[in-house]
């Protein structure tokens, strides 16, 4: 850890370094509506995107997963030794995942009848894509890995690597390849992340495989395993919300996609690297030498709401009055045509969302320091499953941007859920005794 800095001055310049890396990635989708508008092409790269995100940000989870068994206070030796043995055991796992993907590619274009002549190139997509799983898998663990030892700066760059990458090969490649060079783009960048996690990470190439390390990796693989199948129920919300936008006619999962872009890369601004510095002091805090209380952790979370609170409200109001602005809408209009009041309403209904959406962010950090994955899993199968029918209703109510207003009811719903659960371990830790008083440790602010 980094004594002697608060919490809030560390997020903040995260904050800077993330916003400027992550731009290119943001930007994509409206490159991509810049120069080939919204439309059948467009909807089928998106869906198989989409797709293959689901697959792949399954594995997103290893970036906070791996935190509280590699924290800071750990020495340096076993932090490698941990993460090296984790990321061998990972890419066996992963790469029969990208065959099949690739195999599927094949099989839908043999079965796909005239695809040029259709307009039908998904498969393509598929083929070039079906390696995300492996390096964005990976490449989530290493981030991880970095985060923990509060490296933050390396592994924000690895995703303006990623992002200048993607966004410049599409861009050159857009008028020879179509839509497929944005999806070679993207898998370029994801190599390149990829290469430089490794290389900051210092991880020596005989720690990927340990014989002996199984007995260690045990309790990790149980919170893996429990926070795998929440992160598939989570990966799928998006998945389906695009299947159902995708019946409302052409170009609605490309509006939906487009809405949902901006949102993320505005909340993601200050909600990410909050979370993310959260996670790593809490954790070295809560699981080091002299570990505070359960209460203690408590206590930091409700001193830790006031700053998403007041950003989560901020952007409400300062998003919805930029994208009703004349210039704006001047640009939509050019770009989006007819859809500019779809894109408009269904941003403002994600907006919704932005205060719930940024407090959970920091309930859930408490969450995983604790590693309680079993809640992790069974609060995100039942919003999962709740995806669905609030989607419809939302369509039924207010047409595809009910679909974004669901959302934002279900970070409430996810919020809420993690500050009850915060407070039933507190009252667990005061009936049995264990370490249930407040400590003379502090927790990092």
């Amino acid at each position: 850890m980094t004594p002697g800095r608060g919490t809030h001055v560390v997020a903040g310049r995260l904050a800077l370094a993330r916003a400027l890396s992550r731009v290119p990635a943001a930007l994509l989708p409206l490159v991509v509506a810049a120069i080939f508008g919204a439309s059948r092409e467009t909807d089928t790269f998106f869906l198989v995107y989409a797709g293959v995100l689901f697959a792949s940000g399954a594995f997103g989870f290893l970036e906070t997963a791996v935190v509280p068994f590699v924290p800071g206070t750990m020495p340096s030796a076993a932090r490698e030794r941990f993460a090296g043995v984790v990321l061998g055991r990972l890419l066996l796992v992963l790469l029969p995942l990208a065959v099949a993907l690739a195999a599927g590619a094949l099989v839908w274009r043999m079965e796909a009848a005239a695809p040029a002549a259709t307009g039908n190139e998904g498969w393509r997509h598929l083929v070039v894509l079906a390696g995300l799983p492996v390096l964005s898998g990976a490449g989530a663990l290493l981030t991880g890995y970095l985060n923990a030892g509060e490296r933050y700066l390396a592994s924000a760059l690895a995703a303006a690597l990623k992002g200048l990458t993607a966004l410049a090969l599409g861009v050159v490649f857009s008028s020879a390849l179509g839509l497929v060079a944005f999806s070679v783009g993207i898998l370029c960048g994801e190599v390149v992340g990829f290469a430089w996690l490794f290389a900051t990470s210092r991880l020596p190439i005989a720690s990927l495989y340990r014989p002996g390390a199984r007995g260690d990796l045990r309790p990790f693989w149980m919170l893996a395993g429990s926070m795998f199948g929440a992160a598939v129920a989570n990966s799928s919300r998006g998945f389906v919300d695009r299947l159902i936008a995708s019946t409302l006619g052409p170009g609605a999962v490309s509006i939906l996609e487009y809405a949902e872009r901006v949102f993320h890369m505005t909340v993601a601004l200050v909600g990410a690297p909050i979370a993310t510095v959260h996670l790593s002091r809490w954790a070295s805090a809560f699981h080091g030498g002299s570990p505070v209380s359960v209460t203690g952790l408590g206590t930091a979370v409700r001193r830790a709401r006031p700053l998403p609170l007041g950003v989560g409200l901020a952007m409400l109001v300062a998003m919805t009055m930029a994208v009703f602005s004349p210039p704006a809408a001047g640009w939509l209009d050019r770009t989006l045509g007819a859809d500019r009041g779809l894109f408009q309403l269904a941003l403002v209904m994600y907006l919704a969302g932005a205060v719930p959406y940024l407090l959970g962010l920091v309930a859930s950090q408490a969450i995983l320091v604790l590693r309680d994955a079993r809640f992790v899993l069974a609060a995100t199968v039942a919003l999962a499953l709740a995806n669905v029918p609030l989607d419809l209703a939302g369509v039924f109510v207010l047409g595809l941007p009910g679909i974004a207003l669901a959302s934002s009811i279900l970070s409430a719903a996810s919020w809420l859920a993690s500050e009850g659960r915060l407070r039933w371990h507190v009252r667990q830790s005061g009936h049995l005794g264990h370490n249930g008083g407040e400590s003379p440790r502090q927790m990092p602010r």
